[in-house]
C-alpha cells in the first residue's frame, strides 16, 4: 500500500456514507483524505524505494537527498480517476467527481563534500470530491442533493544530510519546515444550505532520516516522520471563530535495496502510518461538522518493487503493495495496490512517468473505492 505511501500516500479517501447530513465526508482526517503516491517513481514502485530510493523518496526518508551527486531536483504532477461503489443508486442517488490535476511534490538538493542541502515540496494528503443526487431526508421523500469538498495537507521543508562513516557509506538526514492544512465543505440540500466551513492552520513539520551502505550492491535505510501538530481556525456554519489543532499521523519506514545484476534493483520496505495516533480537537460547537473516526491500531503497509535498466536511457519499473493490519470499521484505508512506470533519461534530464491502480476498503467492504492515477515527473541531474 502505499506506500502506502503513502504516503501514499495516499489516493486516501475519506468518505463513508451517503446522504445529507450522513454523507460523513470526515473533515479534518488530514491522514485519511489524500493520496498515497506524490511522484511518478514512487507511484510505480507502490512505495517499495520509501526508505532507500534516491531523492524521490525525501518526504518519508530525508537521508535519500544525501544519495545525490552534484545537483539534482524534479517536479511532480498527478491526476486520478476514482470509482466509488459504495454510493447509493436507485431512487436514492449520489455520484461523485473527484480530484483533478495536482502538482503533487518537488525537491531541489546540491552536494558539497560530504553534506547536502535544499528544499522539499509535497502534498502527501489531498482531496477534491463533488457530489450530486438525491437523498432521503426524513421531511420528504427525496431531495436534491450537492455536496464540494476539499482538503490539503502541504509540507515546505529545508533539508540537509552528511556523511558519515570512514568511507562515507552512511548518511544521516534531517527536514524541517511548515505545514498547511485546509479543509473546506459545502452542502445544500433542496434549496437550503445545510453546511458550509473552511478551515485553516499553520505549523511545523520536520522528519529524520538514515542510509547504511555495506557494499556498492546493497543499501538499507529507516525514516520517520513526526506528527504535525497545526494550529487551526474555521468559519461557516457551526464553526465560525473555533479554533483547536489538527495532529497528523506520523510515519515510520524502513527498507532494503539489493543490485543483484548491473541493470536490475529490487527494493522492498515496510510502512507504519500512525493514523491511531492523528487526532482533530476543536471547540465543541465544532464536533458535529467535524466527525473524525478512531483508530485503535496503525496501519502497516509492504511494498514490493522492482527497477531495469532496458537502455542506457530507459528505466522501467513495476511495485505491488499490501496492508497487513486487520479489519478497521468507520473509515475508508487503502487495502493493496500495484503499480507501472518509467523513465526516459537524456542528457541531464529525465522524465518518468507511472500508473498506479490503488483499492479501498470502507467499514471493512473490500474494493468499495478504486483509484487509478498517472503521475508524470521532470528532474534533472547535474
Amino acid at each position: 500500500m502505499r506506500q502506502l505511501i503513502v504516503l501514499a500516500v495516499v489516493v486516501l479517501c475519506a468518505t463513508t456514507g451517503a446522504s445529507a447530513d450522513e454523507t460523513e465526508i470526515r473533515i479534518g482526517d488530514v491522514p485519511r483524505t489524500g493520496s498515497h503516491f506524490m511522484n511518478a517513481r514512487e507511484a510505480a514502485l507502490c512505495g517499495a524505494g520509501a526508505a532507500t530510493a534516491d531523492l524521490s523518496a525525501v518526504f518519508r526518508n530525508p537521508a535519500a537527498a544525501g544519495m545525490v551527486e552534484g545537483a539534482e531536483g524534479f517536479a511532480s504532477m498527478r491526476v486520478n480517476i476514482k470509482t466509488r461503489d459504495y454510493l447509493p443508486q436507485g431512487d436514492e442517488s449520489l455520484d461523485a467527481t473527484d480530484d483533478g490535476l495536482l502538482f503533487s511534490q518537488a525537491a531541489a538538493v546540491k552536494t558539497s563534500d560530504s553534506w547536502s542541502f535544499g528544499f522539499a515540496y509535497a502534498t502527501p494528503s489531498y482531496r477534491s470530491l463533488d457530489l450530486s443526487g438525491a437523498v432521503e431526508t426524513g421531511e420528504r421523500p427525496l431531495e436534491s442533493y450537492s455536496g464540494e469538498f476539499t482538503g490539503s495537507f502541504r509540507t515546505f521543508e529545508a533539508v540537509l544530510t552528511s556523511r558519515i562513516g570512514s568511507r562515507g557509506q552512511g548518511i544521516i538526514g534531517l527536514s524541517a519546515g511548515v505545514a498547511t492544512i485546509n479543509e473546506t465543505g459545502r452542502e445544500v440540500v433542496g434549496s437550503d444550505l445545510t453546511d458550509s466551513w473552511e478551515i485553516d492552520g499553520l505549523g511545523s513539520c520536520y522528519a529524520v532520516g538514515f542510509i547504511f551502505a555495506p557494499s556498492d550492491r546493497v543499501s538499507i535505510g529507516a525514516g520517520y516522520r513526526f506528527s504535525s501538530e497545526i494550529d487551526v481556525e474555521g468559519t461557516g456554519l457551526g464553526l465560525d471563530g473555533e479554533t483547536g489543532t489538527f495532529t497528523t499521523a506520523p510515519i515510520a519506514t524502513g527498507g532494503v535495496s539489493v543490485l543483484p545484476t548491473d541493470r536490475l534493483a529490487l527494493h522492498a520496505s515496510v510502512i507504519r502510518e500512525g493514523w491511531h495516533q492523528a487526532d482533530v480537537e476543536l471547540d465543541p460547537d465544532a464536533t458535529a461538522v467535524l466527525g473524525s473516526p478512531s483508530f485503535d491500531d496503525p496501519i502497516l503497509t509492504v511494498a514490493l518493487g522492482g527497477e531495469f535498466d532496458a537502455t542506457e536511457k530507459i528505466t522501467l519499473r513495476a511495485g505491488y503493495s499490501l496492508q497487513m493490519t486487520g479489519d478497521i470499521q468507520d473509515a475508508a484505508v487503502p487495502e493493496s495496490a500495484f503499480g507501472l512506470g518509467g523513465t526516459y533519461a537524456f542528457n541531464e534530464y529525465y522524465v518518468d512517468a507511472g500508473y498506479t491502480y490503488e483499492s479501498f476498503e470502507i467499514d471493512g467492504e473490500s474494493g468499495q473505492i478504486t483509484n487509478s492515477g498517472l503521475h508524470a515527473t521532470v528532474g534533472y541531474r547535474f
